[in-house]
């Protein structure tokens, strides 16, 4: 289905969420791009990548991190990463939520991290 002139897009997309199974590792396309698609989003996938262990982050941590890429009110992030990003990626298998311990944990997804690093190189050979 095509999205309305309204610009909303009314098809169900439920099937693209999840579709990997346990991990992000077979993402459809179509999904790593959703993913990407938000500067935040890829801010958290990008603080995961920095740190040289796969342990779980403080939900704080990850807070700090994206208000600071972002320049935003950390309270505005806070509320949107908790109520919308985050939930998003683990619908998509690339992070796993501890709520009762307001942690998260990154699961690998090859393709989001290809894509990553293409749009890092092309930034690079932009400048």
């Amino acid at each position: 289905m095509a999205p309305a002139l309204d610009g909303h897009d009314d098809r169900d997309d439920s099937q693209d969420r999840g579709s990997n199974g346990a991990d992000g590792s077979t993402l459809p396309v179509d999904a790593v791009f959703d993913v990407l698609a938000s500067s935040r989003r890829r801010a958290v996938i990008g603080h995961f990548l920095e740190r040289s262990s796969a342990d779980e982050v403080p939900i704080d941590d990850l807070v700090d991190a994206v208000a600071r890429a972002d320049e935003s009110n950390r309270d505005a992030v806070e509320i949107d990463l908790r109520h919308h990003h985050l939930p998003a990626l683990a619908d998509y298998g690339i992070v796993a939520l501890e709520w009762t311990n307001d942690r998260v944990r990154y699961r690998e997804s090859p393709a989001v991290e290809r894509c990553l690093e293409v749009a890092a190189d092309s930034r690079l050979e932009s400048t």
